[in-house]
């Protein structure tokens, strides 16, 4: 991987999630996650993140650093709901 990386979680060929991945140098940066308002609880954060870290380990980099605003409360939220923890 190069610069970054998207990931697309679709139903029926209709777009309901996304992560969008960049490298740092140690780790992979998750920038941005969305999940669509009607698909929010479905675990597909919980799918995007677990499949961004397969890729920073495939990758070779030491883990994932999360790209949150510290206003954003309810992306932290979401973030400690699927098990992440903030490191430091």
């Amino acid at each position: 991987m190069k610069q970054g990386l998207v990931l697309l979680v679709e139903e029926e060929q209709i777009l309901v999630g996304y992560v969008f991945l960049t490298c740092g140098l140690q780790v992979l940066c998750l920038d941005k996650l969305a999940i669509a308002t009607a698909r929010q609880r479905w675990g597909i954060g919980r799918r995007l993140f677990e499949a961004s870290a397969e890729i920073a380990l495939a990758e070779g980099f030491f883990g994932i650093e999360l790209q949150a605003r510290v206003e954003l409360i309810e992306i932290h939220a979401a973030f400690t709901a699927i098990g992440i923890r903030k490191d430091g």
